[in-house]
């Protein structure tokens, strides 16, 4: 005589519902972090595009005049000038990000190539506001050069 009791069957109800909970959270969570992954790495990769932009403006402020005289061609870039035209440059920027960019140094190597790096903060998609922590955002550097002439 067999007493009746729980099926072998029975035992194992409910079980693939955690699993299938458990693997949507890592999914969503990889998804998530590939999204900010790549915002940033996008970001990155404007700002490198506007370093060289701001380096062209740069090695644009050749003085003529001084170019031309006396005779013997060299080319001089003057800081103070370039600098003022990486800030107008960038002052001018049409991009709604280009007013978190900061600029670093502008510089002239062998006084013929113009050097401008730039840098600003990135704040992920997923940042840790909308998990309620306060995380700082990811900062960002770029050097642009550019040779006058």
């Amino acid at each position: 005589m067999t007493l009746p009791g729980p099926s072998r069957r029975g035992r194992d109800d409910g079980n693939i519902t955690l699993l299938s909970l458990g693997f949507m959270i890592v999914v969503l969570v990889t998804i998530l972090v590939v999204a900010a992954a790549s915002q940033v790495h996008l970001q990155r990769l404007r700002l490198t595009h506007l370093a060289d932009e701001l380096a062209l403006e740069a090695a644009d402020t050749v003085d003529v005049g001084s170019y031309y005289a006396g005779g013997v061609a060299t080319l001089r870039l003057d800081e103070e000038a370039m600098a003022d035209a990486v800030l107008a440059r960038l002052a001018s920027d049409g991009r709604d990000w280009a007013g978190d960019v900061r600029v670093l140094d502008v510089a002239s190597s062998e006084g013929s190539t113009a050097q401008v790096t730039i840098a600003m903060e990135v704040t992920p998609l997923v940042s840790g506001t909308a998990l309620g922590v306060d995380l700082p955002g990811v900062a960002l550097t770029a050097t642009g050069s550019a040779r006058a002439g």
